[in-house]
């Protein structure tokens, strides 16, 4: 996942501590051996990913008011064996609860919504976006699923005009179409290409520049944001399962099992 985080690495072993070589001269010996042997135990598997997570880290802290949206309390620990990625483990529950607003597929009466927080130009939502279609293929009527842009736009340099032309398809009621195909051509997101897939969805098209041009739809793409943020959101993508943080693989049987433990 593309993280707001360390990826789960303990405080201590943050941009800023351990990993990145700060010495305190106040530790003692025996604190710094201890400290070198915890280095050795999670940095090697998160140094690829720690430039990326620094500058995202920015994006959510000026977002949270320097607050790093994480509820209180809450502890960070690998996911289950198996996964490639570290995943938060705490429940916490969804801060902006579903409303006409949002852009959803199935009836709101489905005994099960599924949100997904999302970043057009992830390569980890881009690698879910089959697994959710198949899910919705595999359990029917009986979901609802929701996106949410959730751009990490400090490390996507095309996800906020992505997000913002996915929302002027919505305000021409072809929302799901632009989500496709954005998801479907992850690697092609300039300027031009947006407008390929706006004509394609069958859009408006003096109206989708105009409103691109004017950045018509970033604040309602930044208040979904927020909403990610109020939620605990520090990856993407992040799912809720009846407003409850999924934790573990996302992949099909996996989010079935966790679906239908929620019907």
């Amino acid at each position: 996942m593309t993280s707001m985080f360390a990826l789960g690495v303990p405080s201590t072993l943050r941009i800023g501590g351990i990993i990145s070589g700060e010495d305190h001269t106040s530790r003692t010996r025996r604190e710094k051996e201890s400290a070198m042997e915890m280095r050795s135990q999670f940095a090697s598997p998160f140094l690829s990913h720690l430039r990326e997570d620094s500058i995202a880290q920015t994006q959510l802290s000026s977002a949270s008011g320097g607050g790093l949206g994480i509820p209180t309390g809450s502890r960070l620990l690998p996911a289950p064996v198996g996964s490639s990625c570290i995943s938060v483990d705490f429940i916490v529950e969804l801060g902006s609860p579903v409303a006409e607003r949002d852009h959803f597929l199935g009836s709101p009466s489905a005994p099960v919504t599924l949100v997904e927080y999302g970043d057009f130009e992830c390569r980890h939502c881009g690698q879910a976006y089959p697994v959710v279609r198949e899910i919705r293929e595999l359990v029917g009527d009986w979901l609802r699923l929701v996106f949410r842009n959730f751009p990490l736009a400090t490390v996507h340099p095309h996800a906020q005009s992505a997000a913002e032309a996915a929302e002027a398809a919505s305000s021409q009621r072809r929302f799901w179409q632009m989500h496709d195909a954005l998801f479907e051509h992850q690697t092609q997101l300039s300027g031009r290409h947006l407008r390929l897939y706006a004509s394609q969805s069958g859009l408006d098209m003096d109206r989708f520049n105009r409103e691109m041009a004017a950045q018509t739809w970033a604040p309602s793409v930044h208040q979904q944001f927020l909403g990610g943020v109020r939620s605990g959101v520090n990856e993407t993508p992040t799912f809720f399962i009846n407003g409850v943080r999924y934790v573990g693989l996302i992949d099909a049987p996996s989010l079935r099992s966790a679906i239908e433990n929620a019907a």
